[in-house]
């Protein structure tokens, strides 16, 4: 979906109003998504080093994907890693079923918490990542030069 041409002019006693709201919030909703897809790219790089080597494939399976809102919500952000097909389709080794034990432990291993931790060390980053984008709200050139439209999932 390009950028909407909907304009809204709006004449009344000689004076003519126009309003381009819906081009407004399209800017706004995709300058959210390119800071998450940022956000996502530095989370994932972060959480990849804190995972052991020796969990086999568990390090390449993280990924993340920016998710478009749906009724009225927000654009987010999920970081996690892949199940059974897509790993399979990868030619990874499946280890989502033993990645809830790296991230919350068990009797027999210390909870490492990659993803949680990484999330929490690094608000100050994610937060000068999405003022970045934020501030091309004012400029629409510069604001269209950096949204990229495509869907993310960022597989590398």
């Amino acid at each position: 979906m390009g950028m909407p041409k909907s304009v809204i002019k709006v004449k009344k006693d000689g004076v003519e109003y126009v309003s381009s709201v819906n081009r407004t919030e399209y800017t706004m909703l995709e300058l959210e998504r390119a800071a998450l897809r940022d956000v996502g790219k530095l989370l994932k790089k972060r959480t990849r080093a804190k995972i052991p080597k020796d969990t086999g494939d568990t390090r390449k399976t993280v990924a993340t994907w920016v998710r478009k809102p749906y009724k009225g919500q927000a654009a987010y952000l999920q970081i996690g890693v892949y199940n059974l097909r897509t790993a399979m389709k990868k030619h990874l080794e499946y280890s989502g079923y033993y990645f809830h034990i790296i991230e919350f432990g068990s009797r027999l291993v210390k909870a490492l918490r990659p993803l949680t931790s990484t999330a929490k060390e690094n608000i100050g980053e994610i937060r000068k990542i999405e003022a970045q984008y934020l501030k091309y709200i004012d400029d629409e050139m510069k604001a269209k030069s950096v949204i990229d439209e495509s869907e993310e999932v960022d597989d590398s």
